[in-house]
């Protein structure tokens, strides 16, 4: 399981790995739709482009020191 935020919302501009949801409403096997899944990836914008991270980024970068 993948809490995202909780409480208000989200909002972020930097150039640091970030995780991205998406669904349940995108292209799958049927028995994703029905158990109603949710997919994450994670990706992180550099020079203009985005890039695909391993998700351990995205957290280590989140804990603190």
């Amino acid at each position: 399981m993948y809490c995202e935020r909780v409480g208000m919302g989200k909002l972020d501009s930097s150039d640091k790995p970030r995780i991205r949801s998406f669904g349940p409403n995108v292209r799958s096997h049927s028995r994703h739709f029905l158990q109603q899944s949710e997919y994450t990836i994670a990706v992180q914008y550099l020079e203009g482009e985005w890039w695909f991270k391993p998700h351990e980024e995205v957290f280590a970068a989140e804990m603190p020191d």
